[in-house]
């Protein structure tokens, strides 16, 4: 199986927003995510707005990616 590739050209970013109740692994979803990102030469952040409880507020996490282009870093949101 070979790896998905990007067109020439391709994503500038990718933005992903994960809607999760507290306490149903919505900060290992975004870590996850991150990570996965990472270790295939993207740089990315995520940042999360904790709900009001711990097992019951709504909880939303985002995550942004982009491809790593030399040493020049992307500026996320």
């Amino acid at each position: 199986m070979s790896a998905a590739r990007l067109p020439e050209g391709g994503a500038s970013r990718v933005s992903i927003a994960i809607l999760a109740m507290g306490g149903q692994g919505g900060g290992v979803l975004a870590d996850w995510i991150v990570s996965l990102a990472e270790r295939q030469g993207w740089a990315a952040q995520s940042t999360s707005v904790p709900g009001v409880a711990h097992r019951t507020g709504a909880t939303i996490y985002y995550i942004e990616t982009a491809p790593a282009r030399g040493d020049a870093q992307p500026v996320f949101a």
